[in-house]
């Protein structure tokens, strides 16, 4: 029998590649190989994985590296080989190991051109690279403003949309 993984986006249908799984006995101890090496496989661009040539039994599977821009899932999944060769997952899982993106944070500082003074009061708008409007938000009196669950990997814009009292509006587009 062969028993299929799928790896998904976190509540998505977006199918992962690159994903490294492993498979393991009931016990938890690693199926391995003729060499004694584990038996892994990696995500295709489908999100799939397919381990062939399983006998009847209960088995246990887990995420053993992730994908670039996805944060490790090591929780340890569990299947049985029925004895008509059909597959059931453990905990209506139906094979699929979820993956949260890296998330980060950026943060961006207004300054007086000149004399590199801190500026309050600047509005400063962050951008999708489609130049969608994701959030605005305003400068403290650090300067400061600050984005957070930016998706490591993708690209993000901003612009100062209006600018602190007594100061020209910068409406340069910058770049993340």
């Amino acid at each position: 029998a062969s028993a299929t993984i799928t790896k998904l986006r976190t509540g998505t249908t977006v199918a992962i590649s690159g994903a490294v799984i492993g498979i393991y006995d009931e016990a938890g101890n690693a199926i391995t190989d003729e060499n004694g090496k584990p038996i892994q496989g990696a995500t295709g661009a489908d999100g799939k994985v397919t381990f062939a040539g399983l006998t009847i039994g209960k088995y246990k599977y887990k995420e053993e590296q992730a994908p670039t821009g996805y944060v490790l899932n090591n929780t340890m999944y569990e299947f049985t080989v029925n004895a008509d060769g059909t597959i059931t997952f453990a905990n209506n899982t139906q094979g699929i190991i979820y993956n949260d993106e890296v998330k980060g944070i950026a943060s961006i500082i207004k300054k007086d051109k000149i004399t590199d003074e801190v500026l309050a009061g600047a509005e400063i708008t962050l951008y999708d690279e489609a130049g969608n409007v994701i959030e605005t938000k305003t400068t403290g009196v650090d300067g400061i403003v600050t984005f957070g669950d930016l998706i490591i990997g993708k690209n993000y814009k901003y612009q100062e949309v209006t600018q602190p009292t007594g100061y020209v509006l910068n409406n340069t587009m910058y770049t993340l």
